[in-house]
Parts: C-alpha cells; structure tokens; sequence
C-alpha cells in the first residue's frame, strides 16, 4: 500500500502532455477516493472542485499549467 506508482505514473504522463506542447493537465477524482486526491495534491495540481463537466458524473476536478519555458 502506497509505494509511489500512481503518483510516478502520472507525472510521466504530465511530462509527456508538457512535452508535446500541451498549456495543461487535467485530473478528475470520484469524490472521497482520497489516494488519488493525495496524487493530484503531490503533482502540486490546483484543485477546481466538483464538476459535470466529464462523464456525466460529478467529480472532483484539478489542473496543472505547463511551466512556462525561459529562454
């Protein structure tokens, strides 16, 4: 329990959007599923809350914006 993968999948995810040009990352949690709040939460993902804007259902929503690149 809690080895670390969810949160080390996800940000290869997020590495890969931000590397393929992506402004951002969205994530979207069923309401008390607390593990995957805590990811998003360790992503450092601004959280939006609840929503219906995906799958018909409310779900808590969160956002990262792609760090802005310094030439």
């Amino acid at each position: 329990m809690g080895h670390g993968y969810a949160t080390e999948a996800a940000r290869a995810v997020i590495e890969r959007a931000f590397g393929l040009g992506l402004p951002e990352v969205y994530a979207v949690v069923r309401p008390g599923n607390e593990r995957s709040v805590a990811v998003c939460r360790r992503l450092g993902m601004t959280p939006l809350g609840r929503m219906c804007r995906w799958y018909d259902v409310e779900l808590e929503a969160f956002r990262l914006i792609a760090p802005a690149v310094v030439v």
